[in-house]
């Protein structure tokens, strides 16, 4: 299996850290990588990647992963792509793979009935969508020669923000191959936010965490205890990856500390959760829903049961391991 790999970086101090080395090193294993960041990269840094690359570029593009994945597209070529076999779109914004990407790959390769596979599968509300997070996606050879995703990077204008990036490019990617017919799986089936149950997706067997838990933002949210003794108890990866890259930086928090303030919040989320978004409601009360209305979905709870149930269809299901 002859597999190639666009690999999207990103730094604001234009470092490529060792948790990247180290991805990129695991991902070789089983793909050809070819790397571009999103800002200038030094030749010192560059040669710290070369053993595990065909190729390493950066510059200010400004535009994100899709963009990093475009000035690629158009330095390789598609008729160099297409005589692979996979293509895989990765990005630096998680840390990873807990466990050799053999294994994963080979998880995923166990299912033979998909066309594209993602991580996670997520209903964006913003645009209506169910899609595949962008950070870690695999195509294989009959969607390549569909031209469905040249015409995403053919039209990639020249500056994007990162909402452009999110609503108009990484939400409607994968409705772009179901709607054509496509078989579209993602690896894991949970419905829940990658971010806040992360070790939930980690047990089901992502090899990936993604560095926005480290936030100041959400590091409270996301973290029920100390993230660093779980790693150590169920996997073979070095933290020193993550708190070598997060430690001077203020955005991020690597220390798990609760304080009496949290504790008491945990107590009141046991006791009672009251969760209000557009389109969304629930209130729950010692972990059972007493209301729970989706209209997106057409799903209402009440007292624990399900009183109406007309889920919309899921176009993207989960692979079989």
């Amino acid at each position: 299996m002859k597999r190639i790999c666009l690999f999207a970086g990103y730094d604001d101090k234009n470092i490529i850290h060792n948790y990247v080395v180290y991805y990129l090193k695991e991902l070789s294993t089983v793909s050809d990588i070819y790397y571009m960041a999103d800002n200038e990269i030094s030749e010192t840094e560059k040669s710290k990647i070369m053993p595990y690359v065909k190729d390493a570029y950066g510059f200010n593009h400004k535009k994100y992963d899709f963009g990093s994945w475009y000035e690629l597209i158009k330095i390789i070529g598609w008729e160099k792509i297409l005589e692979y076999d996979e293509l895989i779109l990765a990005n630096d914004s998680v840390f990873g793979p807990l466990y050799p990407m053999k294994d994963f790959i080979g998880k995923i390769e166990k299912d033979t009935e998909w066309d594209v596979c993602g991580i996670d599968r997520v209903y964006s509300l913003n645009t209506n969508r169910w899609y595949c997070s962008s950070f870690f996606i695999v195509f294989k050879k009959n969607t390549l020669a569909s031209g469905i995703l040249q015409n995403v990077f053919n039209n990639i204008p020249d500056r994007i923000t990162y909402d452009y990036a999110v609503k108009e490019l990484e939400n409607p990617l994968m409705e772009s191959f179901y709607k054509a017919g496509y078989t579209v799986k993602s690896f894991c089936g949970s419905y829940k936010n990658i971010f806040f149950s992360w070790q939930e997706y980690c047990s089901a067997g992502v090899p990936f965490i993604k560095k926005k838990i480290f936030t100041k933002e959400l590091f409270y949210l996301c973290h029920k205890n100390d993230w660093i003794t779980y790693i150590n108890q169920n996997y073979d990866y070095n933290i020193n990856y993550i708190t070598d890259c997060l430690k001077n930086d203020e955005k991020y928090i690597i220390e798990f500390k609760e304080n009496k303030i949290d504790k008491l919040k945990k107590i009141y989320r046991k006791i009672l959760r009251i969760n209000i978004r557009k389109d969304k409601f629930y209130l729950k009360l010692f972990g059972i829903n007493i209301v729970k209305i989706n209209k997106k979905h057409f799903t209402y709870i009440l007292f624990g049961k399900q009183m109406k149930s007309k889920m919309n269809i899921i176009p993207i299901k989960i692979i079989n391991q």
